[in-house]
């Protein structure tokens, strides 16, 4: 009797030490990343703490630790460089620094694929209500801030003056300095890319009794067809993004989309994680970042190609199938 229990112990322990390998073998080792942020007090590098939380707090294995960085224009060297493993990113940029030949991107930049577009952002121009500004096209000849050299929203400011045909004298300045220049008066135009309801823009509009501009039809066919071809699309805003529009009243725009980029080479289920974990959270994430606007839907309109284990999350959690050719490893 006594071997019997002897042997009955000795087989639980076996069973219970087999099951305890299992669990430890099954476990994933611990994944570190580098995420590029964006520069501090800006939108996209609060979304970017915002993802980061929400995947730390929630995954057993996953840590990304955010770095500050210049911009959303690095993050493409950077990736390439090995830097980063996930960075924001630009619909603006993203096709620009594939392709390469440009002044940021001589050489083509391909190592990164988008898994996530998470902020839709509008193409606003901000003038005052007594400068005579009522369309695009008076803009002719006037003072426009359009940012700090070399980022996204400077380059779509000037794509789409180019594409308008707008001879303008452009001002190039930090993202504060852009308000303070408009409210002192010192530029007739404000042109900012940014989620709506941009505290930049309340601010500036605080001060200074504000218009936005709106697009014409043909100014928004103009612009597709120009260098935002494909990267940008028309979008409007109301009295419920800016209390400034009148009730009532559309203001017809321009819009293009954050995006999260990552390694071409970084494993499918850790992306496929990430991508769990944040929209887990995203009702959270939203309530508390205003311009975290986007759906899962929006995964289609990402610029160039997405990440294979997006693709299987968009289509496992949410039945989006994204074409074969837009998937690349």
């Amino acid at each position: 009797m006594k071997k019997k229990h002897i042997s009955l112990l000795l087989a639980v322990c076996m069973v219970f030490t087999s099951f305890s390998l299992v669990s430890v073998a099954s476990a994933r080792e611990s994944v570190f990343l580098e995420m590029g942020g964006s520069a501090t007090g800006t939108f996209v590098f609060s979304s970017m703490a915002a993802l980061s939380e929400a995947v730390n707090s929630n995954s057993d294995y996953i840590h990304i630790n955010v770095q500050t960085t210049a911009g959303t224009s690095v993050h493409y060297h950077m990736l390439n460089e090995g830097l980063v493993d996930i960075a924001s990113g630009s619909a603006f940029i993203d096709i620009e620094a594939w392709r390469g030949g440009s002044v940021l991107y001589p050489d083509p930049i391909q190592i990164h694929r988008t898994i996530l577009m998470f902020a839709r952002n509008y193409q606003t121009v901000l003038v005052p209500v007594g400068s005579g500004i009522y369309t695009m096209s008076d803009l002719n000849g006037r003072r426009i801030s359009v940012g700090p050299s070399g980022i996204p929203s400077t380059g779509i400011a000037m794509a789409t003056l180019e594409a308008l045909g707008i001879e303008a004298e452009l001002v190039f300045s930090t993202i504060g300095e852009q308000v303070e220049l408009y409210q002192e008066g010192r530029v007739d135009a404000y042109f900012v890319t940014s989620a709506g309801g941009n505290a930049n823009v309340v601010n500036a509009a605080h001060v200074v009794e504000s218009r936005l501009l709106s697009l014409s039809e043909e100014e928004v066919e103009r612009i597709m067809q120009g260098g935002l071809q494909g990267r940008s699309f028309p979008g409007v805003l109301t009295h419920e993004t800016y209390a400034f529009i009148p009730p009532g009243e559309e203001i017809t725009v321009m819009t293009d989309h954050s995006s999260v980029n990552v390694i071409a080479d970084m494993d499918e289920q850790v992306v496929f994680d990430i991508l769990y974990h944040f929209w887990n959270q995203h009702s959270y994430l939203r309530a508390t970042l205003r311009g975290l606007n986007t759906t899962p839907e929006h995964i289609m309109m990402a610029a160039i190609y997405i990440h294979p284990g997006a693709a299987r999350y968009y289509r496992e959690v949410w039945g989006i199938d994204i074409p074969s050719e837009r998937v690349k490893p």
